[in-house]
């Protein structure tokens, strides 16, 4: 980063840093995503997120790529939540991972989250929403697609719910302390 430097009261030299190239936090890149539009059956093999509504679609578009060009610091925050419905009467596991052009990131790597039993009562729905917050880090310039896939420990009673499901990746400033 460059910096101004000028003359203050009683013409005292000072200096601070310009925005980061030169846009401030307007320049940092973002996306968003939702969906999916359908219920998704979650399989033991795994599937990626199908996102039913993406803000900057990739090029060429896809449902499951979410891209970001990171801009000035290539510190990207990953934040979702996943609608995820078990159908049995027993609890059920889903393993989430975050991915980076189809490859999984090391955290949250193979993050296991249990999925209550669907006993009919409001209170014990089998629904459950999955949190997820992580943050990697991308070469600027360099546009990425971010997946989220999503694997069954046990036969096919997951799947994700219509609509429930959110996406969000943002740029940060690198911490100071």
């Amino acid at each position: 980063m460059s910096e101004f430097v000028g003359r203050g009261p009683g013409n005292r030299p000072y200096s601070y840093p310009d925005t980061p190239k030169g846009g401030g936090l307007a320049a940092l890149a973002r996306n968003f995503a939702s969906g999916p539009g359908d219920v998704t059956a979650i399989t033991q093999a795994g599937i990626q997120v199908p996102w039913g509504s993406i803000d900057v679609p990739a090029s060429p578009p896809t449902n499951q790529d979410v891209p970001i060009t990171p801009r000035v610091s290539g510190e990207i925050v990953v934040r979702a939540a996943l609608g995820v419905q078990n159908t049995s009467g027993n609890p059920a596991v889903v393993i989430v991972e975050v991915q980076v052009n189809g490859v999984s990131v090391l955290v949250p790597l193979h993050e296991e989250f249990t999925v209550p039993a669907n006993n009919g009562g409001e209170e014990t729905n089998g629904f459950v929403e999955v949190p997820i917050l992580t943050k990697i880090v991308l070469a600027v310039g360099t546009t990425v697609n971010i997946q989220i896939r999503v694997l069954a420990l046990t036969a096919a009673v997951l799947s994700l719910t219509t609509d429930n499901s959110t996406l969000e990746i943002e740029e940060v400033l690198p911490s100071t302390g």
